[in-house]
């Protein structure tokens, strides 16, 4: 008899009636299926419970199997593991012909034969198996999986079981097959005596899941997690053993970037295990679509009280609803970072610390920002929420926030505050907001992102997190009254930005360059889709290019065409092509004055490059004739 397991196995049953049927010394004539869905655990069950029995086997894949010769090949490379080496195996030992039959198949034994089925008959010589392979079950796995008619298999096994008395064990997931091979049951009522359904049992299997876990830390943290994991998977109803080994390596992947200073915060770094596995349990099993995950940004608050009672729930909120006392976006969670994980299955390691970094535990209460608390409200208490918002309101009094979009994270608070009762009325709300932009204006304390002159999305968030009251038209509108100062004040702005390009274009063209076209250089380009070329004097710019040393002259024109070539806003093209022409003007009038190849350099230069981007005001200005080849870069060296 099997080994006694130490945890309840719901699969107790099938280990005492597997133990009747290898002990049997009577001849059974019949195979045995253990039938179970995709990731059920059945081959690790029915391994570990003939190791636990100490009983030998011979195990077939049928995973892929074309032909019956593939599995005579696996049978024989175990019963003759020597001559099968890769060191000693001739070709001529295995190969062997294909032998067509019919099996004949009588379903009410009178005699008659019901129906016949084409196999292949197996060329393993019985005597040499009955004396190699002695009391050794034969083992089938992946029946659903063999590229050959799960029916004709079973034909082929047939031979093992009802000619040679051989005992057979079959792991399927049956009710897959049914549903493509018509022949399955017809065959399965004559060579299979009993089927056995595998409950997957995650107690017993969770050790032997611990030991795919490399990372020690992670697999010593899951051990002391084991209830909480177990938890998750029942409540989950995957009865998936793979699914879970997954989730737990998608865990393990965050875990193994943890620092010891956050590994003492076990009850968080729980938290963060439980809404790691529920979510991966749902993306793995198909619930819940990998663009869902997104939505996360929004607090769950708000997705119940934003839509009507009668709307479906999407499976993001089906997902909460399947782990009712489990928060699928803890505050160290970073949203992102789940997408990444779950999505594209790696993360960054700073990724990892920047979302723990993001609140407590993992920093103190004061060092979180205040708007972060406060977004977080509705897990909070009555005293709780009131002293985050307290905080909030000092810092708006004191006009901390000047970034664009944490300012309308405060407003989306602060509007959904005065929604819900607290502190000033809805009017009172946008009027102080909108005071607020103005004396950030006036005083040039509005932090201005120069790469987007025109605003911010709000339909992605910020930090991490959605913005709140966001499909509300107070939002938007003090989404549009930011917007709209941010572009006045940004356009105020552009002359001295100007004046600094052109600075830089004096001091370093290459930087230059790189900062208002888009390159692969590994420096940010500003600039590249933000007008304001035109706030520099025509004849200042072609001066400057003027004195430049000739391959950088060619890479600065180089780089302005490429500006105006590649993808840039229309708005760019409109406001600066006009002072461009003036530009050129100004450098072809230049060339008068200049020497003979300097001359030829610069008409050549600007006839391949800026020429084509004007509209000339007569056929003069156009090159006369087309020159065979544009200029190329020689060495500085």
């Amino acid at each position: 008899m099997s080994n006694t397991p130490n945890v309840v196995d719901p699969n107790t049953a099938v280990r005492v009636f597997l133990d009747s049927y290898r002990s049997s010394a009577a001849p059974l004539n019949y195979a045995v299926l253990l039938t179970g869905p995709w990731g059920a655990g059945k081959t690790h069950f029915l391994k570990t419970y003939l190791a636990d029995c100490g009983q030998s086997y011979i195990y077939v894949s049928l995973y892929g199997v074309s032909s019956t010769s593939e599995i005579d090949d696996q049978i024989y490379r175990q019963l003759h593991p020597v001559l099968s080496s890769k060191y000693t195996k001739l070709g001529g030992v295995i190969a062997r012909g294909f032998l067509k039959g019919a099996l004949k198949i009588d379903l009410n034994n009178d005699g008659k034969d019901d129906g016949s089925i084409n196999i292949g008959i197996p060329e393993i010589d019985f005597t040499d198996f009955t004396k190699n392979a002695k009391n050794q079950l034969l083992v089938f796995d992946d029946l659903e999986r063999t590229a050959m008619k799960p029916a004709h298999v079973l034909g082929y096994i047939n031979a093992f079981v009802e000619h040679e008395d051989i005992k057979v064990i079959i792991l399927a997931n049956e009710a897959e097959i049914e549903k493509d091979d018509v022949d399955f049951k017809r065959i399965k009522e004559k060579l299979i005596g009993q089927s056995l359904a595998i409950v997957p049992s995650v107690e017993a299997a969770y050790p032997e899941l611990l030991k795919l876990v490399a990372d020690p830390w992670t697999a010593q943290f899951l051990e002391q997690s084991k209830a909480q994991v177990l938890d998750v998977f029942s409540q989950s109803q995957a009865n998936n053993l793979r699914v879970l080994k997954q989730a737990l390596w998608d865990f393990e992947r965050i875990a193994k970037n943890f620092r010891p200073t956050d590994l003492t915060h076990t009850s968080e770094l729980v938290r963060m295990l439980q809404a790691i596995l529920a979510l991966s349990i749902d993306v793995r099993t198909g619930r819940l679509p990998k663009e869902q995950l997104q939505n996360l940004k929004t607090n769950r608050l708000s997705r119940l009280l934003g839509h009507g009672k009668d709307r479906e729930k999407s499976p993001l909120e089906l997902s909460e609803d399947r782990y009712p006392d489990i928060d699928l976006c803890p505050t160290s969670l970073d949203p992102d970072l789940i997408d990444s994980l779950l999505a594209r299955g790696y993360v960054e390691p700073s990724a990892v610390q920047a979302s723990l970094d993001r609140s407590p535990p993992f920093i103190s209460i004061d060092t979180e920002p205040s708007w972060r608390r406060a977004w977080y409200g509705y897990r909070s208490t009555d005293a709780e929420y009131a002293q985050s918002m307290a905080a909030l309101e000092r810092d708006f009094a004191a006009y901390a926030f000047v970034e664009a979009p944490i300012i309308m994270h405060v407003f989306g608070i602060l509007l959904h505050a005065a929604r819900i009762g607290y502190g000033k009325t809805l009017a009172q709300t946008q009027k102080a907001c909108r005071a607020y932009v103005d004396d950030l204006v006036a005083n040039n304390k509005l932090v201005l992102t120069t790469a987007f002159s025109k605003g911010f999305r709000t339909d992605t968030g910020y930090g991490g997190l959605g913005y709140t009251d966001v499909n509300t038209p107070e939002f938007k509108n003090l989404e549009t009254y930011l917007t709209t100062s941010i572009n006045k004040a940004w356009s105020r702005k552009l002359p001295a930005l100007a004046a600094e390009l052109h600075d830089m274009l004096k001091a370093d063209p290459e930087q230059f360059t790189q900062q208002t076209t888009i390159n692969n250089s590994p420096n940010c380009s500003v600039y590249w889709n933000v007008s304001l070329l035109q706030h520099i004097a025509p004849a200042a710019f072609a001066q400057t290019l003027l004195v430049l040393e000739p391959n950088t002259q060619i890479m600065v024109i180089q780089g302005l065409a490429t500006r105006y070539e590649r993808g840039h806003s229309a708005e760019v093209c409109a406001t600066e092509l006009p002072w461009l022409a003036k530009v050129y003007r100004q450098l072809r009038k230049a060339t008068r004055i200049l020497g003979p190849m300097s001359r030829y350099r610069l008409d050549t230069t600007l006839a391949h490059y800026l020429a084509p981007l004007l509209p000339s005001k007569s056929e003069s200005e156009k090159p006369k004739s087309k020159v065979a080849s544009k200029p190329k870069l020689t060495s500085t060296d």
